[in-house]
């Protein structure tokens, strides 16, 4: 795993696993995104959905933290696109994701 600090956000690349396509990923951020606009999340409450893509479980959502209460918005996707494009990033292939924290929430595109 690769950890990197961007002031008070944190950002874990998974760096393991299987890898996937940029495209592939992006329409499945799109969906999540959409389907959870207008949802309030509450310190310790997660919106985490299981799906399946090419024979794994891709885990996509976000856990409130910080003893904040936020509205899922249209910032939702380009929370979720931070594991997808700032971590590997030889390319649009090859995508593995990872979890981003800000101070309010930890947004999730991980396998298993």
């Amino acid at each position: 795993m690769e950890e990197r600090s961007i002031g008070k956000r944190d950002l874990v690349c998974l760096n393991r696993g299987p890898g996937f396509k940029r495209a592939d990923l992006t329409s499945r951020i799109d969906a999540y995104c959409a389907q959870h606009q207008g949802w309030v999340v509450k310190n310790g409450y997660s919106f985490v959905d299981t799906q399946g893509i090419h024979g794994y479980h891709l885990h996509i959502g976000a856990l409130g933290h910080g003893g904040c209460t936020w509205t899922i918005d249209n910032t939702c996707y380009s929370q979720l696109r931070k594991p997808l494009d700032q971590c590997n990033t030889e390319g649009a292939n090859g995508k593995q994701g990872g979890i981003y924290t800000d101070q309010c929430a930890s947004w999730y595109l991980t396998f298993g």
